[in-house]
């Protein structure tokens, strides 16, 4: 048999056909992927529905964190407005006493390099700047 198609091709063919798809049972339409890609489609639903919760209202606004507002994160951690309402960078830090206003992980989405640091030491740098200068002016 003599086909145009290059060998690479085939062998996509050959992983397309492979693939399992049945439907799901109670959902007309949807189709469940067979396969590694079945656990990769379950845990996008669960973030999904993880991103919707806010605090135990759901209201359709994503959970995001009291402090850095940010929205992705592996853990929710407890906070000064309850449980689940800090990343897990700003949990740690408030669990351990040493969240400052100053502090934003460098992925927040509020980050500004001159006003916030993720280094807890560039911090304390920050704030003894602050207070020598307004020492200085009086």
């Amino acid at each position: 048999m003599v086909t145009s198609d290059p060998p690479l091709l085939d062998q996509a063919y050959w992983l397309a056909d492979s693939e399992l798809v049945e439907p799901k049972k109670g959902v007309p339409g949807a189709t469940k992927i067979g396969g590694d890609r079945a656990a990769e489609v379950e845990e996008e639903e669960e973030e999904k529905e993880e991103g919707l919760e806010a605090g135990g209202s759901n209201n359709g606004q994503p959970r995001r964190c009291s402090h850095c507002l940010a929205q992705r994160t592996p853990q929710w951690r407890a906070g000064p407005m309850g449980p689940k309402t800090l990343c897990n960078a700003c949990g740690v830090r408030y669990k351990s006493g040493r969240l400052l206003p100053e502090y934003r992980p460098a992925k927040s989405p509020t980050f500004v390099s001159y006003k916030h640091s993720n280094s807890h030491k560039k911090v304390m740098e920050m704030r003894l700047g602050i207070l020598s200068s307004v020492n200085g002016e009086q």
